[in-house]
């Protein structure tokens, strides 16, 4: 669905370039590394809260 599409990109351009762009010039790779894991960490969290909500049910997703 769109919203989906809008979570990823949003959460990885927004969230893990920007946290790469801060944290390698201190930290080099290891610095991207960490920024992916909590990248894809808040990304889980939010499709978590969004699948908590229900309302994709209303939608026909399923059906």
């Amino acid at each position: 669905s769109t919203s989906c599409f809008v979570l990823n990109i949003f959460s990885m351009w927004c969230i893990r370039l920007t946290l790469a762009f801060l944290l390698a010039p201190r930290l080099g790779l290891m610095g991207v590394w960490g920024a992916m894991c909590c990248e894809l960490s808040i990304r889980g969290l939010l499709f978590l809260i969004r699948l908590a909500r229900g309302k994709w049910l209303e939608k026909g997703a399923l059906s």
